[in-house]
């Protein structure tokens, strides 16, 4: 099976299947035996040919058209071509061109239907705003229907631009729109209505033997009668896509972020080894060996009409720190290190007890004997606390960009999970990479990272009496198990 498409030029014409009598700029679930080879040919025609049947390109530069066949089978090549539409020295009879605003919309959404004048030369030119129009729909009449002053109708008998063509919202098929518009004669010498007060004929189903063709065109109306006026037109807007197969089966949410505690040496050198005067140390990595997120699943998500993803970790984006206490600096400082306050030795006295539970409040100028290792883990957590802090602060500003990127893919961006899946793996790396730079640049501007020693060492002050509160719960605890008040 294969998809034949116009995908640029849809301005110059259209497909003719030779077989089903339609024209579209677009045939999905094609079979052939032979292969896309035996699918089109323009110039001798097998299944399908292009038809110049659309606007005049430039006089000065013919109009470049592409065509591509798309196989289900993913074994299979997509094949695109191109070729030029020239102008026409001799064009056809003046005439009514019929223009959709867009060649393909999506379910619910609305296009304009732009009505151009076809002169002698074949050069178009805007009708009057006097200009009336008999306007229906002759194919897809479960697609959508006409939009004109706020009423939707498949045909109206006489009204004035501007007029739309508004999608159905529940249409689970691609399907191809086809309307018809004629130019109503002397419409400006009689008396006019309003388009609110003209005739909306109600639309009738599909596959009835009373409907009456039109001319020798066989195609089943979307209302009773037909239209027939010396200067008429068509036009053809596809509506929906093929999306739906790779719609999504999960909630599609924006992504979060999740922090990993890792070993000291993690990707880089234990910082206790190269900065020998620290007792602890908070360290945190933007990027390990390529892994700071897995795509779980990409999808087409049909309520925002863009594709998205979801990842895994509960759909998160990973931040790698670490946590460490510098054990062997604290021994070579002529300094002890116990866990807490319960392995004081047994033969420490409440005066020494005292005077080295009064050190922890302070950060650094140490005397006492012994440092607690909760204290020191206490101290870096606060900086992992101001470190969430800024990536929330800035959150905001990783998912407008995800937003952003993906609002600009449509269905039509890819032909597979495959193709989306390789787009976002690339770009979510991007976009989470950049992000990270800005909480980077933000977060060593609050530490005084370019700062002075001095202001360095006012910050971690800083940080050291924002957790005083829980060091005087700590020393209270101590004096009370030692039975030192």
């Amino acid at each position: 099976r294969f998809t034949i498409e116009v995908v640029q030029g849809q301005e110059y014409g259209s497909l003719y299947d030779t077989e089903t009598d339609e024209f579209a700029l677009s045939f999905t679930n094609i079979e052939t035996e032979w292969g896309s080879g035996f699918i089109f040919n323009y110039e001798d025609g097998e299944r399908f040919k292009y038809v110049a049947d659309g606007i005049q390109p430039d006089s000065s530069e013919p109009g470049l058209v592409t065509i591509r066949i798309t196989p289900s089978d993913g074994d299979l090549n997509t094949i695109e071509f191109s070729f030029f539409v020239a102008y026409n020295e001799d064009p056809p009879d003046e005439g009514v061109i019929v223009i959709f605003a867009e060649q393909q919309i999506a379910p619910g959404d609305t296009t304009q239907i732009i009505l151009k004048k076809r002169s002698s030369d074949g050069t178009l030119e805007d009708f009057s705003q006097w200009d009336s129009f008999e306007i229906g729909m002759l194919e897809g009449c479960d697609a959508g229907q006409i939009l004109v002053d706020g009423v939707l109708a498949p045909y109206f008998e006489e009204v004035n631009q501007p007029i739309y063509f508004v999608a159905a919202s529940d249409l689970t098929e691609t399907d191809t729109v086809k309307v018809r518009v004629g130019l109503i004669e002397s419409s400006a010498s009689r008396p006019m209505q309003t388009n609110k007060e003209r005739e909306i004929i109600t639309l009738r189903k599909n596959k009835t033997s009373q409907q009456k063709p039109l001319g020798e065109n066989t195609a089943t109306y979307c209302f009773f009668g037909e239209i027939d006026w010396p200067n008429m037109g068509d036009g053809i807007v596809v509506v929906g896509d093929e999306c739906d197969k790779f719609g999504c089966d999960f909630t599609t949410k924006l992504p979060s972020i999740k922090y990993k505690l890792q070993l000291p040496g993690y990707m880089v050198e234990n910082q206790c080894l190269s900065h020998t005067n620290i007792a602890g140390y908070f360290q945190v990595f933007k990027k390990d060996t390529g892994y700071i997120y897995r795509i779980q699943k990409v999808c087409y998500d049909r309520e925002n009409s863009r594709w998205w993803f979801n990842l895994a970790d509960e759909n998160s984006f990973i931040i790698n720190y670490v946590i460490s206490v510098c054990t062997t600096n604290i021994y070579n400082a002529g300094k002890e290190l116990i866990k807490d306050y319960r392995f004081f030795p047994a033969n420490y006295d409440c005066d020494s007890i005292k005077r080295d539970l009064e050190d922890e409040k302070k950060y650094g100028n140490r005397k006492g004997r012994f440092f607690s290792e909760k204290i020191i883990l206490l101290h870096e957590e606060e900086h992992l606390k101001e470190f969430k802090n800024t990536v929330n602060d800035l959150l905001g500003l990783l998912h407008n960009n995800l937003i952003e990127t993906a609002n600009k893919l449509n269905c039509n961006t890819f032909n597979s999970i495959v193709e989306a899946e390789m787009f976002w793996g690339s770009e979510l790396d991007k976009i989470y990479l950049d992000w990270y730079e800005s909480v980077n640049a933000y977060y060593l501007g609050i530490t005084h990272y370019w700062g002075t020693e001095s202001e360095k060492l006012q910050y971690e002050i800083e940080i050291h009496n924002r957790i005083l509160p829980e060091i005087m719960l700590y020393i209270l605890a101590a004096k009370l198990y030692h039975g030192c008040n």
